[in-house]
This record gives C-alpha cells, structure tokens and sequence, in this order.
C-alpha cells in the first residue's frame, strides 16, 4: 500500500489485480472517497500507478437524546475519523442515563503507527464505577497473508441496574476481568485454494 500510495511503483507482474486489491482496501477508509487508481506504462517491465481520492470530511459531533419506557438518556461527544491524518479513530462522549453520568475515550488504529498492528483502547469512567479495554492484534490483510493474532483484555467494576416504570427495581456490582487471545493461520495457493485454521 505505501509504494502505491506514494505514485511511483516498478511492476514486474501484471498490476491490474493489485490495483484492483488497493482500491478495495482504500474503500474501506472512512475518510477517502472517489477512489480509482490507474496504470501508466512508462517502459518494459516498469509502470507507474496513480491513486486518486478525495478526502472526507472526519471531524463530526455527536448529539443523542432518547426517552423510553421511563428512561432518558443523553450523550453528547465529538469524533474524529483522521486524528493527524494518521487514519486513527478517537473519539469522546459524556452520557447521562437517567441521572447517572459517564464520560468515555476511545481510540481506534487499524495500522498503529504505520505498523501492520491494529490498537484499540477505550476508557469509560462512570459514577458507580469504570472500566478499560484494550485490544491489539495484526489481521488478515489480504488473502495472501499466512498469520494472523489478536488479543484483548477487559476490566470492568460497574453496578447494572434494571428499571420498571422509570424507576430502579434491581441493582447489583459486576466486577469482571476478561482476557481473550487468539491465533490463525492460512495454507495453500492463494490463487487457486487458501485453508485457514484457527
């Protein structure tokens, strides 16, 4: 992807499929839009690819407010899809569900700092209580690729409450500690038959 992005690239095979496979990857993108990329021959064996788009717009605030069953809540936050351009998600939100208020931070990077990992944190600091989860892991990126992990880790020490007629009927603490992982990897021609175990 970053040779393709900077413009300049030496094909030595036939670059229709990875540009097809760039494009899509690039569709993906929250903040590109009007993605094509073309070829260029400029000799024997050497091509250069160029990527066109169109950034979006990545800075946008959140206003939420809902009444049911004898329940309000609001949520007021911004979110940023771009954070420095690096394509990084963060977001923040402070939330008042029936009185009781919370602020929350995340922050999302499918290729943290340029890397193939993929980071993700997210904070909640409420009244009764907070918690924290992490996630990180390097995905499949394409079908070419052999390996793939991810982990994730969850702290949690909040009361739940359950309302009738808008008022409580129930409450209790629920403290947790969760700690997944996880491995795969693939086998075969990507080309013709690809095995994934996990």
């Amino acid at each position: 992807m970053a040779a393709c992005a900077t413009g300049n690239l030496k094909c030595t095979k036939a670059p229709g499929a990875f540009a097809l496979k760039s494009a899509r990857i690039l569709r993906t993108l929250p903040y590109l839009r009007d993605i094509s990329i073309t070829k260029e021959v400029l000799g024997v064996n050497r091509s250069r690819v160029v990527v066109r788009a169109r950034d979006a717009w990545t800075f946008f605030p959140i206003l939420g407010f809902g009444v049911g069953g004898g329940n309000k809540k609001l949520v007021v936050g911004l979110s940023e899809l771009n954070t420095l351009g690096y394509g990084s998600k963060l977001q923040t939100a402070y939330v008042d569900n029936n009185g009781i208020r919370s602020s929350e931070l995340s922050f999302q990077d499918r290729r943290f700092l340029n890397t193939p990992y993929t980071l993700g944190v997210s904070l909640l600091k409420r009244e009764d209580g907070d918690s924290q989860l992490l996630n990180l892991g390097q995905p499949f990126y394409s079908i070419k690729d052999d390996f793939m992990w991810d982990l994730q880790l969850d702290h949690s020490n909040l009361v739940k409450q359950f309302y009738r007629n808008g008022e409580t009927v129930a409450a209790f603490r629920v403290q947790s500690e969760y700690l997944k992982a996880g491995v795969a990897y693939a086998t075969g021609d990507a080309s013709k038959l690809r095995w994934r175990y996990s």
